[in-house]
Parts: C-alpha cells; sequence; structure tokens
C-alpha cells in the first residue's frame, strides 16, 4: 500500500433523512408557502380595490368643493352624466372612473339650499365598473 492511498472506510449508519420523510417536509413547505403567497395576492387585490374607493371619494369630494365657487344662480350647469375622468380628475376617454353629478334645486331637505350629489363608479377589473357607486353630497345654501 502507498503511503498516499489512506484507509477509507463507510460506516452503514441510520442517520439522515428517508426519502419519504424529505418528501412529506417538502410537501408541507408547499402548502405554508402556497397559503403565504395566496394571502399576499389577495391583500394586494384588497389594497387595489380600497385606493379605487378612496381616489372616487376625493374624486367626488373635489366635484363638491368645484361647485362651491360657482355663484349659486350657476349650479345647474355643474349637472352631469358618467363624464370620464383619469385618477387626477381630467376627463380623460381612457379613465377608470366615471363621474355624474346631480343638481337639486330647492332641496327637499331646506327648500332654500341647493343640494348637490355627485356618484363616482370605477373599473374594479378592465370592462366592469363597480356595482355600488361612492356618493357624496352636500347642501349649498344660497
Amino acid at each position: 500500500m502507498k503511503s498516499s492511498e489512506k484507509n477509507v472506510s463507510f460506516s452503514l449508519t441510520n442517520s439522515g433523512f428517508t426519502l419519504v420523510e424529505v418528501m412529506v417536509a417538502s410537501l408541507i413547505l408547499t402548502f405554508i408557502l402556497g397559503g403565504i403567497l395566496y394571502g399576499a395576492i389577495q391583500a394586494s387585490k384588497l389594497q387595489f380595490a380600497a385606493g379605487n374607493v378612496y381616489t372616487a371619494s376625493v374624486l367626488a369630494r373635489n366635484r363638491i368643493e368645484n361647485c362651491k365657487v360657482y355663484a349659486y344662480s350657476s349650479l345647474s350647469m355643474m349637472n352631469e352624466t358618467n363624464t370620464q375622468l383619469d385618477q387626477f380628475g381630467v376627463t380623460n376617454v381612457n379613465g377608470m372612473f366615471w363621474r355624474s353629478t346631480t343638481v337639486i334645486t330647492n332641496a327637499p331637505v331646506n327648500p332654500y339650499c341647493t343640494e348637490i350629489i355627485v356618484n363616482v363608479v370605477y373599473e374594479t377589473q378592465p370592462g366592469v365598473t363597480s356595482s355600488v357607486p361612492v356618493t357624496v353630497s352636500s347642501l349649498i345654501d344660497a
């Protein structure tokens, strides 16, 4: 035997993991990671939806604020139906928000006021709008 050769001996013990144990552990890990990924996807969808509702409410409130600077006698000019807007409130045919404004003179609540109702719907997915509009209303006194 040469001096550079070493005597290597292998011991066959039962230490380590079997293939079945590794497969079961991999399956459990897959289920856990799948659940985490599913939760992250759902959270992202919810965040997108909440952002759209918030933007729609801002667009509606801004419309009410714009009405306040008009002369009381000119408020009826603020009526509009399904004006398509982008997220900044600019009229845009590619926008994902639709705003309708209704001006009611001699409001039923107070006949000496004008009621302004703004409804905004938004796209929840391409080609599908929200089923319930975001509605903001206000009374403006003469």
